[in-house]
């Protein structure tokens, strides 16, 4: 917020200067004033400053108009795009602390399994499933452990570091991860504390490529640990970022060290927002010294999941949007105090026989030039300041044609639009009254 702030301060501090300023000062000559100083080095010398500014300006608005116009798309493509599991659903999110319910594993884990009974026998709730974590959770990626396969991959043996997630039963049917091969972990494994695992396509394409990794077994934790078993493939989910490169994950059962923090996933057949409260209830009636340190409803959680990007977006169009005004200000005070300064040569010109719309279209003219110098130098700046954007960016690149092409378009709309009421006055000028002036 206070970038946005000091982004939003300083282009109006840019555009009370460069723009309000010369427009004023144009505003201010007296068309007889101005003829006089036809031939006048100073007033060669105003409008080159002026001419310099206005291309400044230009190339500026253009670096604004080219990002602003990515950063829309990202978050339209990071909108539309399939995280790895429904986000579209009605569910609530939360994130809980079952370590305070129990010192011991028992304990924590008696507390979630009465927990989620409690919360589905609430009207308007479908199911329930937990998880130490899940996409976009304040943990982010998660906790590594090491994988030891049976050809010993890894340098030296030494393993293979893997996020990996504890979660119960119905998981990837409440979240709505589609299992690619193999099964779910279900409540048999939940109760039998069975050493088998889910892993996610990237997983299974990098360690078993070309073969079916269901049935195969890895030591998890250590070159001599327990043998786990492929149960199923699940497809690739983002776990921190939108945009971020699909890595190995795997699913094992939660087990007795897994409940001192849980996320808690309650899928919900109305508004989840209403269903609040009455969760609340539940937890506390289970047992009222567990906190709920985080609650919100899916749809909360993935704005939350891409608010850096909306900042960001808002702040680039925001000084965008205040850009092309300062060009428009700008163009208009420059173009007026050039017709103002050439009224006795359009004079001649429309008495020697010119026509009025070759008038118009010399002014217009002038302005489109300007900002085709500005368009050229905002184009180099904006192909070297995009690529700062990189990782703000899903699925379009830095140097996405289309944002270019709409940039220079937005640009030269508002430049006719600054220049016509000039061209205009130009275009309209008496040669008599004209010829008069000294």
């Amino acid at each position: 917020m206070r970038v946005l702030l000091f982004g939003g301060g300083a282009a109006l501090a840019s555009l009370a200067l460069f723009g309000l300023l010369p427009a004023w000062q144009a505003s201010a000559v007296a068309p007889a004033g101005a003829v006089k100083q036809q031939g006048s080095s100073r007033g060669a010398s105003r409008a080159g400053t002026r001419s310099v500014l206005i291309v400044a300006q230009v190339a500026l608005s253009l670096v604004l108009a080219v990002s602003a116009g990515l950063l829309i798309r990202s978050l339209v493509n990071a909108s539309n795009a399939n995280p790895g599991f429904d986000a579209h659903q009605k569910m609530l999110v939360l994130e809980l602390v079952p370590g305070m319910a129990a010192r011991d594993a028992d304990g924590q884990r008696a507390f979630v399994e009465e927990a989620r009974r409690q919360i589905e026998a609430l009207p308007g709730v479908a199911g329930t499933g937990a998880g130490m974590r899940i996409p976009f959770g304040l943990s982010g990626s998660g906790a590594t452990m090491k994988a030891f396969f049976p050809d010993s991959r890894g340098a030296d043996g030494e393993g293979v570091p893997i996020h990996y997630d504890p979660v119960s039963d119905r998981f990837f049917e409440i979240v709505g991860t589609r299992l690619l091969s193999g099964r779910a972990i279900d409540a048999r494994d939940m109760q039998a504390h069975a050493r088998v695992m889910v892993i996610n396509q990237t997983m299974a394409r990098r360690f078993w490529k070309g073969r079916d990794p269901v049935g195969q077994r890895v030591r998890l934790g250590k070159p001599d640990g327990d043998f786990y078993e492929v149960i199923g493939v699940s497809e690739n989910s983002v776990n921190a970022q939108l945009g971020e490169d699909p890595m190995p994950y795997l699913y094992t059962p939660i087990g007795a060290g897994d409940y001192s923090e849980l996320t808690l996933i309650v899928k919900t057949t109305t508004d989840p927002s209403r269903l609040a409260d009455p969760v609340r209830r539940a937890l506390r009636e289970v047992n009222r010294d567990v906190p709920i340190i985080y609650m919100a409803t899916l749809s909360e959680h993935m704005r939350l999941a891409t608010s850096d990007q909306r900042m960001t977006t808002g702040l680039i169009v925001s000084l965008g949007v205040l850009g092309l005004l300062l060009v428009a200000v700008g163009l208009y005070g420059l173009t007026s105090f050039l017709v103002g300064r050439r009224t006795r040569e359009i004079g001649i010109r429309l008495a020697l026989g010119a026509r009025p719309r070759s008038i118009f279209r010399l002014v217009i003219g002038r302005a489109l030039v300007l900002t085709g110098v500005g368009v050229v130098a905002g184009g180099v700046a904006a192909a070297v300041a995009t690529r700062a954007l990189r990782s703000f960016l899903f699925g379009v690149a830095p140097a996405d044609p289309a944002a270019y092409v709409i940039g220079v378009g937005v640009l030269v709309a508002v430049t006719c639009m600054a220049a016509f009421l000039p061209a205009l006055r130009a275009m309209r000028v008496d040669p008599t009254t004209a010829l008069r002036w000294e």
